[in-house]
Protein backbone atom coordinates (compact mmCIF):
# COMPACT_ATOMS: atom_id res chain seq x y z
CA UNK A 1 0.00 0.00 0.00
CA UNK A 2 1.42 3.48 -0.66
CA UNK A 3 2.15 5.73 1.70
CA UNK A 4 -0.54 8.85 1.47
CA UNK A 5 0.50 11.88 -0.78
CA UNK A 6 0.12 15.13 -1.50
CA UNK A 7 -1.99 16.29 -4.52
CA UNK A 8 -2.11 19.81 -6.30
CA UNK A 9 -5.66 21.22 -6.49
CA UNK A 10 -6.23 22.26 -9.90
CA UNK A 11 -9.43 23.35 -10.01
CA UNK A 12 -12.77 22.27 -8.17
CA UNK A 13 -16.45 23.27 -8.23
CA UNK A 14 -18.82 22.68 -6.00
CA UNK A 15 -22.31 22.83 -7.29
CA UNK A 16 -25.79 22.45 -5.43
CA UNK A 17 -29.02 21.80 -7.38
CA UNK A 18 -32.57 22.54 -6.13
CA UNK A 19 -34.76 20.23 -8.14
CA UNK A 20 -38.84 22.08 -8.34
CA UNK A 21 -41.55 19.98 -7.99
CA UNK A 22 -42.54 20.54 -11.36
CA UNK A 23 -41.20 23.20 -13.94
CA UNK A 24 -41.96 26.62 -13.34
CA UNK A 25 -43.74 27.65 -16.46
CA UNK A 26 -44.83 30.60 -15.30
CA UNK A 27 -41.23 31.64 -15.18
CA UNK A 28 -40.99 34.44 -17.82
CA UNK A 29 -44.21 36.19 -16.22
CA UNK A 30 -42.15 36.07 -12.53
CA UNK A 31 -39.06 37.39 -13.73
CA UNK A 32 -38.99 40.27 -12.25
CA UNK A 33 -40.40 38.89 -8.76
CA UNK A 34 -37.65 36.43 -8.99
CA UNK A 35 -35.10 39.22 -9.59
CA UNK A 36 -36.26 41.65 -6.67
CA UNK A 37 -36.81 38.84 -4.29
CA UNK A 38 -33.17 37.46 -4.73
CA UNK A 39 -31.53 40.57 -5.35
CA UNK A 40 -32.60 41.31 -1.79
CA UNK A 41 -31.77 38.43 -0.21
CA UNK A 42 -28.41 38.79 -1.60
CA UNK A 43 -27.94 42.49 -0.70
CA UNK A 44 -25.93 41.56 2.46
CA UNK A 45 -23.38 40.48 0.55
CA UNK A 46 -23.08 43.34 -1.72
CA UNK A 47 -24.94 42.61 -4.85
CA UNK A 48 -25.41 45.31 -7.61
CA UNK A 49 -27.37 45.31 -11.04
CA UNK A 50 -24.63 44.60 -12.85
CA UNK A 51 -23.95 40.97 -10.81
CA UNK A 52 -27.71 40.11 -12.29
CA UNK A 53 -27.93 38.30 -16.29
CA UNK A 54 -29.66 36.30 -17.95
CA UNK A 55 -28.38 32.83 -19.33
CA UNK A 56 -26.82 33.82 -23.12
CA UNK A 57 -27.70 31.79 -25.90
CA UNK A 58 -30.03 28.84 -24.34
CA UNK A 59 -30.16 25.68 -26.04
CA UNK A 60 -33.33 24.57 -24.60
CA UNK A 61 -36.12 25.77 -22.08
CA UNK A 62 -34.33 23.54 -19.30
CA UNK A 63 -31.55 26.42 -19.63
CA UNK A 64 -33.24 29.62 -19.56
CA UNK A 65 -32.29 31.06 -15.97
CA UNK A 66 -31.46 34.41 -14.53
CA UNK A 67 -27.89 34.37 -13.04
CA UNK A 68 -26.56 36.23 -9.75
CA UNK A 69 -23.36 36.54 -9.15
CA UNK A 70 -21.02 37.50 -5.97
CA UNK A 71 -17.75 37.42 -4.90
CA UNK A 72 -16.06 38.17 -8.64
CA UNK A 73 -18.26 35.77 -10.01
CA UNK A 74 -16.68 32.78 -8.02
CA UNK A 75 -20.61 32.27 -6.89
CA UNK A 76 -22.99 32.07 -8.82
CA UNK A 77 -26.81 31.43 -8.10
CA UNK A 78 -29.16 30.35 -10.94
CA UNK A 79 -33.19 30.26 -11.23
CA UNK A 80 -34.63 28.14 -13.80
CA UNK A 81 -37.53 26.35 -14.89
CA UNK A 82 -37.00 23.29 -13.70
CA UNK A 83 -34.36 24.17 -10.71
CA UNK A 84 -32.18 26.77 -9.17
CA UNK A 85 -28.26 26.09 -9.32
CA UNK A 86 -25.72 27.24 -6.98
CA UNK A 87 -22.11 26.94 -8.25
CA UNK A 88 -19.06 27.80 -5.72
CA UNK A 89 -15.47 27.98 -8.08
CA UNK A 90 -12.54 26.91 -5.93
CA UNK A 91 -14.74 25.60 -2.85
CA UNK A 92 -12.83 26.30 0.62
CA UNK A 93 -14.64 24.37 3.35
CA UNK A 94 -13.18 26.84 6.00
CA UNK A 95 -16.15 29.08 3.79
CA UNK A 96 -18.97 26.77 4.35
CA UNK A 97 -21.29 28.27 6.93
CA UNK A 98 -20.40 31.58 4.42
CA UNK A 99 -21.47 29.92 1.22
CA UNK A 100 -24.06 28.04 3.60
CA UNK A 101 -25.86 31.37 4.24
CA UNK A 102 -25.95 32.80 0.50
CA UNK A 103 -27.32 29.27 -0.71
CA UNK A 104 -30.16 29.35 2.19
CA UNK A 105 -31.22 32.79 1.41
CA UNK A 106 -31.54 32.38 -2.41
CA UNK A 107 -33.20 28.98 -2.46
CA UNK A 108 -35.46 30.99 0.09
CA UNK A 109 -36.76 33.95 -1.88
CA UNK A 110 -36.80 31.67 -4.85
CA UNK A 111 -39.27 29.96 -2.86
CA UNK A 112 -41.26 33.46 -1.97
CA UNK A 113 -41.43 34.47 -4.85
CA UNK A 114 -42.49 31.58 -7.61
CA UNK A 115 -44.38 29.73 -4.88
CA UNK A 116 -42.20 26.52 -6.04
CA UNK A 117 -41.36 23.56 -3.71
CA UNK A 118 -38.36 21.43 -3.87
CA UNK A 119 -38.72 17.58 -4.83
CA UNK A 120 -35.08 16.91 -4.16
CA UNK A 121 -32.15 17.84 -3.79
CA UNK A 122 -27.76 17.52 -5.55
CA UNK A 123 -25.25 18.33 -4.33
CA UNK A 124 -21.88 17.50 -5.68
CA UNK A 125 -17.47 18.30 -5.80
CA UNK A 126 -15.78 18.19 -9.12
CA UNK A 127 -12.23 17.96 -8.83
CA UNK A 128 -9.16 18.32 -11.09
CA UNK A 129 -6.12 17.10 -8.64
CA UNK A 130 -2.83 16.21 -9.57
CA UNK A 131 -0.85 13.65 -7.25
CA UNK A 132 3.10 15.21 -6.78
CA UNK A 133 5.16 11.60 -7.33
CA UNK A 134 3.46 8.92 -9.02
CA UNK A 135 1.88 8.88 -12.76
CA UNK A 136 -1.89 7.98 -13.48
CA UNK A 137 -1.39 4.69 -14.04
CA UNK A 138 0.48 3.87 -10.37
CA UNK A 139 -1.95 5.54 -8.48
CA UNK A 140 -4.86 3.46 -10.65
CA UNK A 141 -3.02 0.36 -10.77
CA UNK A 142 -5.13 -1.30 -8.11
CA UNK A 143 -8.67 -0.04 -9.65
CA UNK A 144 -9.42 -3.16 -11.80
CA UNK A 145 -8.35 -6.77 -10.76
CA UNK A 146 -9.02 -8.10 -14.41
CA UNK A 147 -6.53 -9.95 -16.12
CA UNK A 148 -6.19 -8.92 -19.73
CA UNK A 149 -3.55 -7.81 -21.66
CA UNK A 150 -5.22 -5.07 -23.47
CA UNK A 151 -5.64 -3.15 -20.15
CA UNK A 152 -2.58 -4.39 -18.45
CA UNK A 153 -0.78 -3.15 -21.03
CA UNK A 154 2.35 -0.61 -20.35
CA UNK A 155 0.63 1.97 -23.11
CA UNK A 156 -2.24 2.18 -20.85
CA UNK A 157 -1.61 5.75 -19.08
CA UNK A 158 -4.12 5.05 -16.24
CA UNK A 159 -7.67 3.57 -15.66
CA UNK A 160 -11.27 4.85 -13.99
CA UNK A 161 -14.29 3.57 -11.98
CA UNK A 162 -17.58 4.89 -11.33
CA UNK A 163 -19.56 3.67 -8.32
CA UNK A 164 -23.97 4.35 -8.06
CA UNK A 165 -25.80 3.53 -5.52
CA UNK A 166 -29.48 5.03 -4.44
CA UNK A 167 -28.01 8.77 -3.01
CA UNK A 168 -24.75 8.63 -4.21
CA UNK A 169 -22.23 8.42 -7.03
CA UNK A 170 -18.52 8.37 -7.59
CA UNK A 171 -16.46 8.73 -10.70
CA UNK A 172 -12.40 8.78 -10.89
CA UNK A 173 -11.11 9.36 -14.32
CA UNK A 174 -7.93 11.20 -15.92
CA UNK A 175 -8.13 14.74 -16.30
CA UNK A 176 -9.58 16.10 -20.07
CA UNK A 177 -8.13 19.11 -18.65
CA UNK A 178 -4.65 18.98 -17.11
CA UNK A 179 -1.81 16.84 -18.33
CA UNK A 180 -0.87 13.83 -15.58
CA UNK A 181 -3.93 15.03 -13.09
CA UNK A 182 -6.75 13.38 -11.93
CA UNK A 183 -10.76 13.96 -12.40
CA UNK A 184 -12.93 13.30 -9.57
CA UNK A 185 -16.49 13.52 -9.15
CA UNK A 186 -18.93 12.67 -6.25
CA UNK A 187 -22.40 13.47 -5.92
CA UNK A 188 -24.82 13.49 -3.17
CA UNK A 189 -28.85 13.34 -3.50
CA UNK A 190 -30.77 14.63 -0.43
CA UNK A 191 -34.84 15.00 0.56
CA UNK A 192 -35.58 19.07 0.33
CA UNK A 193 -35.68 18.52 4.28
CA UNK A 194 -32.11 18.55 4.78
CA UNK A 195 -30.33 21.79 5.63
CA UNK A 196 -27.35 23.07 3.14
CA UNK A 197 -24.58 22.78 6.44
CA UNK A 198 -25.75 19.15 5.86
CA UNK A 199 -25.35 18.26 2.98
CA UNK A 200 -21.99 19.96 2.25
CA UNK A 201 -20.95 17.85 5.68
CA UNK A 202 -21.62 15.08 4.47
CA UNK A 203 -19.97 15.50 1.00
CA UNK A 204 -16.89 16.79 2.78
CA UNK A 205 -16.65 13.57 4.39
CA UNK A 206 -16.93 11.72 0.96
CA UNK A 207 -14.39 13.65 -0.44
CA UNK A 208 -11.90 12.51 2.25
CA UNK A 209 -13.29 9.14 2.04
CA UNK A 210 -12.39 8.96 -1.89
CA UNK A 211 -8.97 10.92 -1.32
CA UNK A 212 -8.31 8.42 1.27
CA UNK A 213 -9.07 5.73 -0.88
CA UNK A 214 -6.70 6.98 -3.52
CA UNK A 215 -4.27 7.44 -0.97
CA UNK A 216 -4.18 11.27 -1.43
CA UNK A 217 -4.64 14.21 0.42
CA UNK A 218 -5.18 17.73 -0.12
CA UNK A 219 -3.93 20.82 1.08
Amino acid sequence: MHRPEKAQPLLAFLEFQAVYDSPNFEFSTRGPAVMSAVFEAFRPWNITLANISAKQNPANVGEVAIVFSLQNSRLTFSVGIGAATFLVTNPDWSQEEFVSQIATAGLQAVRSSTGVTYRRYLISLLMHVKPERRTLREVSADFLSLKSPKISSPTVKARGFSVYADDFSWVVDSSAMYEGALFLKIVRTFEPSAPFSEMAGTLRADQGELLRTLQLTVD
